[in-house]
């Protein structure tokens, strides 16, 4: 008597003689061979998260967190105390104008011992300002001064000429946790890097983290404010 095999049969048998299965019964076999010949030509993990991140191609230093990613920051002459009073966000050009946070004179004890520090702080407490005022102390010293344009970043290189440099990163929890670690490994003492970031975005807490005291950088300004009461009321006036 005649055996028909039904589809279940054919799957038992699939296992023990595929290429069988796949020449008398083309349309059952699934072809499977060419089904994992075209998986194993797809690209692995490694090859595929640089083309995701728009890394493909880029020449070494030109990508995002390369050398070439830092941009100068020049101390010059103040805006004046309007911009601090309306709440505006502070750079180089306020340092001399805002009173010096004593969590400044810790970021340069940090910066001369261990080449790398860290600060953090609730958003406007002044990390930034507080930052910029222990580089400026280094400007002095002859560095350059230089920031990150984007701290979005998962690599991070310094810069590799031999000016003595400090590197500043507003924001730094944006920027993966194991990138900055290796830069702060590659830091040296003309090789300086100096990271701020905000409390409630911190992932963690890192050895030597200096931490902005909000409080009390309030009642230094305030102080500040108070003693310069003539330059205060005019720009208030203005």
């Amino acid at each position: 008597p005649a055996t028909g095999l039904g589809w279940g049969s054919l799957v038992a048998l699939r296992g023990d003689h595929p290429p069988v299965i796949e020449q008398f019964y083309p349309e059952h076999g699934d072809n499977m061979g060419s089904l994992l010949a075209a998986v194993g030509s797809l690209p692995r993990r490694d090859e595929l998260l640089p083309l995701l991140l728009g890394k493909s191609g880029s020449p070494k230093g030109e990508g995002a967190g390369g050398p070439d990613s830092w941009v100068p920051i020049a101390f010059g002459t103040s805006r004046g105390l309007g911009a601090a009073l309306l709440g505006r966000a502070l750079g180089a050009n306020d340092v001399g104008l805002c009173p010096r946070l004593p969590e400044a004179g810790a970021l340069e004890t940090e910066l001369a011992t261990a080449y790398s520090a860290r600060l953090a702080g609730v958003p406007g407490a002044g990390k930034s300002v507080c930052a910029l005022q222990a580089a400026e102390r280094f400007a002095g010293k002859g560095f350059r001064v230089v920031r990150l344009r984007d701290p979005r970043t998962d690599a991070l290189a310094l810069t590799q000429d031999d000016v003595p440099t400090v590197h500043l990163i507003d924001d730094a929890h944006l920027t993966a946790e194991h990138a900055l670690v290796m830069a702060e490994h590659a830091t040296t003492p003309s090789k300086l890097l100096l990271s701020t970031f905000t409390t409630s975005q911190m992932s963690g807490s890192s050895h030597g983290t200096i931490y902005l005291d909000a409080k009390r950088a309030v009642g230094v300004i305030a102080h500040d404010l108070r003693r310069r009461r003539k330059e205060t009321l005019a720009a208030v006036r203005q």
